[in-house]
């Protein structure tokens, strides 16, 4: 054993001696690296063997074709079409392995449902806006038609988004572009949805319902209120198509009742004449509901004409409707509780569950308007949407007096400038204990003057001992006045927001905001 001094370090000939005590071992140190790095080469190799071939057994790969393509079905969306986009379902399966691609391609079913929307273009100066933007086109168009080629001979259902303003010179013609690019495969039609320019219509006009033999639905929102000349709906052949089961259409110029359309086919119809306020009136809408006695959807904008009495009118049987939404003109004041008044005696829908009502509010008579004998025509009502704008408090009291024990869920809000009349305070939350004892979910989007101890008392006494399992509440406080820490709420506090609505930063000065609460038991 060398000994080395401490202070010193190792002599000169001490050196000699550390020197040939290591040599071996730094030889054998060399050896082992030298095996370690060929065994962790070899265990590489191994490991790369066994996983690839561990890869081969399993399960899904043993799964036969048709469960492995009903698979791949369940990845798309479910409550809208496809987009192009390698980030989900179609695009993103081809990319995990050949043998993927291969069966997604071979799939025709996976390319039968798309979504088409114009491009987003991010400005650069040194390029012109147009020939950026109709090169982007062109390329979106033409994967468009690659995708749709894929679907074989499947019905397809197509939606598009496709609006063009600002710096683009004749966006009409990328509206052209679109139409011809869906019109080859127009015989596969089935579902389609259009929010685009109505410069497309003389396109669809050459159509015939020959031309559309499986179409089921068929919706068209006209995105441009500045355009010219109104549509000639009634020129669309291919509304008389026998299959069409849905329509919908949100324009301006339309006559609904010179359309074209089997009526008596209906399931769902929507009407909204955006730019004419004057088109459907109670007596038309009558008129419609009664053409459509399949009818289990509908949607209809409704105006109030003033002195128009309708006395002649039979009751209208609506003995499928399940879903009805009823609303005004927003760009207008015309009252929809008045429009309601001139045919809710009129209407027979013995079936309905869900009522949506919305407008604008009415500081007239209107506004006092009882709904009893409209919502005595759906004694099996489920669920209700409601503006607070078209009832004041005490008719709003009525209202919830008049709804049927069936009712499961409620929600009430208001537009942002109404008058106080029509706000939700301490009077009216209790009558949902006593007018609605099987309701489940209630949600009211505005209530300005509500107490805590109303507030805690609704809370124990519905969702303790009630059917009540969903409570949201929005209302407007003070900053610094959110102290639900009661405990008999506690245990129900499932969410708070807290939305800034106008004001400075909170700190010392008074701050208006808006705060939510949301109880689940």
């Amino acid at each position: 054993m060398v000994q080395i001094t401490p202070d010193l370090g190792p002599l000169d000939d001490e050196i000699s001696q550390i020197s040939a005590l290591i040599a071996q071992p730094s030889l054998r140190l060399i050896i082992l690296d030298q095996e370690l790095r060929k065994l962790a080469d070899e265990r590489e190799r191994l490991a790369t063997y066994v996983d690839s071939h561990t890869a081969l057994l399993s399960p899904v790969r043993r799964l036969p074709l048709d469960i492995l393509q009903e698979i791949f079905i369940a990845c798309l969306p479910a409550h809208r079409n496809c987009v192009m986009s390698a980030t989900e379902a179609p695009v993103l399966l081809g990319r995990i392995c050949s043998s993927w691609r291969n069966i997604s391609l071979s799939t025709p079913c996976l390319w039968s449902r798309l979504h088409l929307a114009h491009p987003i273009l991010k400005l650069n100066p040194s390029v012109p806006l147009s020939a950026v933007f109709t090169n982007k086109v062109a390329q979106r168009l033409e994967i468009a038609k690659t995708w749709l080629g894929r679907s074989g001979q499947c019905p397809l259902a197509i939606s598009s988004l496709w609006i063009v303003r600002g710096s683009i010179e004749h966006p009409e013609n990328t509206t052209n572009l679109l139409i011809d690019t869906l019109l080859p495969f127009s015989s596969r039609w089935e579902h389609i949805s259009f929010v685009t320019a109505a410069s497309i219509l003389p396109k669809l006009s050459h159509l015939t319902e020959a031309d559309v033999p499986v179409w089921k639905s068929f919706k068209f929102r006209q995105a441009d209120a500045h355009e010219e000349d109104s549509p000639q709906w009634n020129s669309l052949r291919l509304l008389r198509g026998r299959t069409l089961s849905c329509f919908g259409i949100i324009a301006k110029g339309v006559m609904a009742l010179e359309m074209p359309l089997r009526w008596n086919n209906l399931t769902g119809l929507e009407i909204e004449e955006s730019f004419d306020l004057d088109s459907m009136t109670a007596e038309r809408a009558l008129d419609v509901l009664s053409r459509c006695p399949k009818l289990r959807t509908c949607r209809l904008q409704v105006v109030y004409r003033p002195g128009a009495a309708i006395t002649e009118w039979r009751i209208v049987e609506c003995p499928f409707l399940h879903t009805f939404v009823l609303q005004s003109p927003m760009c207008s004041r015309t009252s929809l509780p008045s429009a309601i008044q001139q045919f809710s005696d009129r209407l027979s829908f013995p079936h309905l569950r869900h009522l949506k009502l919305c407008g604008k509010q009415d500081d007239g008579p209107a506004a006092d308007i009882s709904y009893y004998s409209f919502l005595a025509a759906a004694p099996h009502l489920e669920s209700v949407d409601l503006n607070m704008d078209l009832c004041t408090k005490a008719a709003l009291k009525d209202f919830l007096l008049a709804l049927p024990p069936t009712l499961r869920r409620f929600r009430i809000s208001k537009a942002v400038y109404a008058h106080p009349r029509h706000s939700f305070d301490d009077d009216l939350l209790p009558t949902f204990t006593s007018a609605c004892p099987g309701l489940q979910e209630l949600e009211i989007h505005d209530c300005p003057s509500m107490s805590d101890v109303v507030l805690i008392n609704f809370i124990k006494s519905n969702m303790v001992a009630g059917a009540l399992r969903r409570l949201v509440i929005l209302f407007e406080r003070r900053y610094g006045e959110f102290k639900y820490h009661h405990p008999d709420v506690q245990p129900f506090l499932e969410v708070v927001l807290w939305l800034p609505r106008y004001g400075n930063s909170p700190g010392g000065t008074p701050f208006a905001s808006k705060q939510g609460l949301e109880f689940t038991p």
